[in-house]
């Protein structure tokens, strides 16, 4: 178990981004890295990158008119809004690692059913 102390003298907290990016102890490494992958990586494969490209992946879903493809965009923003206010509020209450491992789940099986359900639609397969 690393324990992590501080290196400066300084109550006011002067020093501290010194110590995290330029001379960080092996422990603060490892949460930096942690973290920064971390957010990376829920960012560069969720709902950031549906919200990025929603436009085109409603229109290849069939949703051909723009004002269609407006409010189904608004749609995915006020959800993804409404789900980071609930989290917000359960973040104390349940910790930060069950809403991370939830979030992974919840978005491994929406990724995939997206995944799944445009590519029914590109080969014009029925259910």
């Amino acid at each position: 178990n690393d324990v992590i102390t501080c290196r400066t003298t300084n109550a006011k907290g002067e020093g501290v981004w010194k110590e995290l990016y330029l001379r960080p102890t092996p422990s603060v490494r490892r949460i930096l890295v942690a973290a920064t992958g971390i957010h990376f990586f829920e960012h560069a494969t969720g709902i950031e990158a549906v919200v990025l490209y929603s436009p085109r992946i409603f229109h290849m879903a069939g949703v051909t008119t723009k004002k269609k493809l407006l409010l189904a965009t608004v749609g995915v923003g006020a959800t993804k809004t409404s789900f980071i206010l609930v989290a917000s509020l359960l973040l104390d209450k349940l910790g930060r690692r069950p809403l991370l491992l939830t979030s992974l789940f919840g978005m491994f099986v929406s990724l995939s059913g997206l995944g799944l359900g445009l590519t029914m639609v590109a080969h014009n397969h029925k259910w």
